[in-house]
This record gives C-alpha cells, sequence and structure tokens, in this order.
C-alpha cells in the first residue's frame, strides 16, 4: 500500500506492507519478505459495465461515505478503512455509479475483499 506522509511540511511517499496476524507474530526475516504489488482487481463480468472496488488489505470499515445511487468521480472518497491503527481512503478507481454497498460501518473485511461495485 503507498502511503503520502507530511511531515513538517515535507510531503514523502511511502509503501507500507501490512502484516496479517500469523505472519506479524513470526517476525519473518527480510529474505522472507515479498515485494510484489497488491493483486489487480479482476476485471468487469458480464455485459454490463461495472467497477469492483476490493479492499488493499484486512480491517475494519470506520466509515462509508456513499450510497447507491451516488455519482462519483475518479478518485473520490467511497469509504475509510481502518487497518493497524492508521485509516485508509477508499477511492473510486472511475467515474461511476454507486451500484452496489457490500459492507457497511463497523464491518471487519478480508484483503481482496470487494467492498463496493462502481457501474
Amino acid at each position: 500500500m503507498k502511503l503520502r506522509v507530511t511531515i513538517e511540511n515535507r510531503v514523502y511517499e511511502v509503501d507500507v506492507e501490512v502484516l496479517d496476524a500469523e505472519q506479524s507474530a513470526s517476525h519473518p526475516q527480510p529474505s522472507q519478505q515479498s515485494t510484489q504489488k497488491a493483486p489487480s482487481p479482476p476485471p468487469p463480468s458480464g455485459g454490463g459495465k461495472s467497477t469492483d472496488v476490493n479492499s488493499p488489505v484486512a480491517g475494519t470499515i470506520v466509515g462509508v461515505k456513499v450510497k447507491v445511487g451516488d455519482s462519483v468521480d475518479a478518485g473520490a472518497t467511497l469509504m475509510v478503512l481502518e487497518a493497524m491503527k492508521m485509516e485508509s481512503n477508499i477511492s473510486a478507481p472511475a467515474a461511476g455509479t454507486v451500484r452496489e454497498l457490500l459492507v457497511a460501518q463497523g464491518d471487519l473485511v478480508k484483503s481482496g475483499q470487494t467492498l463496493a461495485r462502481l457501474g
């Protein structure tokens, strides 16, 4: 996951790897850590144009900023996810209309889980 951090008015972009409970308990050595990027969302299925919005990491949904039927621009915040005491905005990958919200505030989600569908 890529984050932008501002410290004393200086902006830094950092890559962060979030480990699940088993990985963090075993404290892997650097040679065991993966540097692979997170998988891309699957392409839309069926004849209708829809875009799945997936969770980049496991965590808790702490806020939902949209409702079904809302029109959103690419990059608009759809919801806020908390993982390891850090909040991350889940953004629309493309402009569209919110067709489905598959999670609600307070839900626990897994990495890669579909959170919403845009059309």
